[in-house]
């Protein structure tokens, strides 16, 4: 992760950089260790920060113009790596009212990867 918190000039981090390390963190961490900090909450200020920092680090996705979710979607699709991804996102993460998880065909364990592989991507999920 170090390359999302190392800035190349004075206001700016390397943001392909970035996004690589974060997918190879996800990609080779097991789930077990990973969704811990995804999904389980701190219990105090310290731990939230750090595991604020190691999800989704500023160099991540702060831009100086806010780019809406369409674009992000439309940038996502010019990419392999995102588009792929965020496929496996869509089918994986369907709402379903009818299941006991709420996921469609009740893949909760897909879906969870699919989220996590998000990460990463232009796409990455920004909700801490």
């Amino acid at each position: 992760i170090t390359p999302c918190t190392t800035s190349v000039s004075n206001d700016v981090c390397n943001r392909r950089k970035c996004h690589k390390a974060l997918r190879q963190f996800f990609d080779k961490v097991p789930a077990k260790h990973s969704y811990g900090m995804l999904f389980c909450s701190c219990r105090d200020i310290a731990c939230t920060e750090r595991r604020r920092q190691t999800i989704v680090p500023v160099c991540s996705y702060e831009e100086r113009e806010k780019p809406n979710c369409l674009n992000l979607q439309d940038s996502c699709k010019t990419n392999y790596i995102c588009r792929s991804r965020l496929a496996d996102f869509f089918t994986n993460c369907q709402p379903e009212s009818r299941s006991v998880s709420s996921c469609l065909k009740e893949n909760y364990a897909d879906c969870l990867l699919a989220y996590s592989g998000l990460i990463g991507t232009v796409m990455t999920p920004n909700y801490i």
